[in-house]
């Protein structure tokens, strides 16, 4: 059974995680065929990072 400071520590290490992976990718081209599915991609990790809750300067 774990102590109350034990419990304090785990829950103050809590953070919040995305994972955004680019899976369309043929794997006998060393660079993507076209740019557009990247520049969405990094558009959309753009976009959750401005909304995340524990983001730096928060």
């Amino acid at each position: 059974m774990a102590t109350g400071a034990s419990q304090q520590q785990l829950e103050a290490e809590v953070r919040l995680c995305c994972i955004i992976q680019v899976k369309m990718w043929p794997i006998e081209n060393k660079v993507p065929l076209s740019t557009t599915a990247l520049i969405e991609v990094l558009k959309m990790t753009r976009s959750w990072r401005k909304r995340a809750p524990d983001r730096p300067g928060n």
